[in-house]
């Protein structure tokens, strides 16, 4: 993150406690973030104005868990858990990524991570777990080709989703409403960083198939049951 543009900005905190991870972590911030044309360390600067909201509604995040626990179980691979590290620094790069216009400077992370961006562009329309996910896993995973495996930019969402070595993750999501790169911006962290080069290992086959593209919560008893008859399948032979 660039200190000059963040020394220049005002930030509003307000906070309520809470106990779980994402529900202490999400139901915390406004933040209005002004660059002003007074500061002292930019010699240029703009003037523009951003009003950055992060999105505080906890259900958004569990549906983004449970959608992540799902796939993960479609693909055999044990379940990934929120960190809080995590959380808090993909909150940060949300609010960068608006703060630059989807366009940030480059920065060096302390995080060993693989980071996953959904962006809309209408700051209006409510972006669903079910959209981000149908963007990164469901429309990439039909590009992926498990008997001959390729890493590439096209399947890169969805390597650190299924990937057996992905531990933890975290994700953040602002609105900002500003004179020009207004959206909505979600960001998702994993940990550790997908690697390429072991994927005939670390990515799996998926287990049975969806019903549908579209995901729905009736999914995961789809996939539950899936897995069980496989099971099942399994002891006979």
């Amino acid at each position: 993150m660039s200190s000059k543009a963040w020394a220049c900005s005002k930030s509003i905190y307000i906070t309520t406690g809470q106990l779980s991870v994402y529900k202490c972590l999400y139901l915390v911030t406004f933040l209005t973030l002004i660059n002003y044309a007074t500061c002292d360390q930019l010699e240029s600067p703009d003037n523009r104005i951003h009003l950055i909201t992060e999105n505080i509604d906890w259900a958004f995040f569990q549906d983004l868990d449970i959608i992540h626990q799902a796939i993960r179980l479609r693909h055999g691979v044990p379940q990934i858990y929120a960190n809080e590290t995590l959380v808090n620094a993909a909150r940060q790069r949300a609010i960068v990524r608006a703060w630059y216009e989807n366009d940030p400077q480059s920065e060096e992370h302390d995080y060993d991570v693989s980071e996953n961006v959904y962006y809309q562009s209408d700051p209006d329309e409510a972006v669903s777990a079910t959209k981000i996910m149908a963007n990164w896993y469901t429309s990439e995973e039909r590009l992926y080709n498990y008997d001959n495996p390729m890493v590439t930019d096209q399947v890169k969402h969805f390597l650190p989703i299924v990937s057996e070595s992905t531990l933890t993750y975290g994700c953040g999501q602002v609105r900002s409403t500003g004179l020009t790169g207004a959206g909505i911006y979600t960001v998702c962290l994993y940990s550790p960083a997908y690697q390429p080069g072991n994927e005939t290992v670390n990515i799996n086959k998926p287990l049975f198939s969806f019903k549908n593209d579209q995901f729905d919560f009736s999914m995961v008893d789809d996939l539950e049951v899936g897995l069980i008859e496989r099971l099942k399948g399994s002891r006979k032979l």
